[in-house]
């Protein structure tokens, strides 16, 4: 049986993945890489909200015999989780050859997607000091 206090963490968990997606809504310019976008990163989120969303469905225990479709959905989403992070890495990784500013906010805001919030304030800072002038930096 699945206590209450875990419900209230994935409802918690829940409401961060929908409300990170008003953080892609600032997305790098139309002309950007696909490095720079990265997409990537917003399909292995999409998996992740995928897995979330089969979890919650299973949690609601409407049958009595959902500890299979639990199990595997919480696997599932560990390895979304995993893959959204080497998906971060690999974007990361693409963008250190540029140093523009676009490049850089992209990683910053895909960083404060994925609630790797310390990584994401270091990137948009120094998106800052490359151009005090971003305008999406200070939204």
């Amino acid at each position: 049986m699945i206590s209450r206090r875990a419900i209230s963490v994935v409802a918690a968990l829940a409401a961060l993945a929908v409300a990170s997606g008003a953080a892609a809504a600032h997305s790098p310019s139309p002309q950007a890489s696909t490095a720079t976008t990265g997409t990537g990163t917003a399909e292995a989120k999409q998996r992740f909200v995928s897995a979330l969303t089969q979890f919650l469905e299973a949690v609601a225990g409407t049958y009595g015999d959902e500890a299979d479709r639990i199990k595997a959905s919480l696997d599932s989403m560990q390895a979304a989780l995993t893959a959204w992070d080497a998906a971060l890495g690999g974007m990361q990784a693409a963008l250190k050859a540029q140093s523009g500013v676009e490049a850089r906010f992209a990683v910053g805001i895909a960083l404060l997607d994925r609630m790797r919030l310390d990584e994401a304030l270091r990137e948009l800072a120094v998106v800052n000091a490359i151009d005090s002038r971003h305008p999406e930096v200070h939204a």
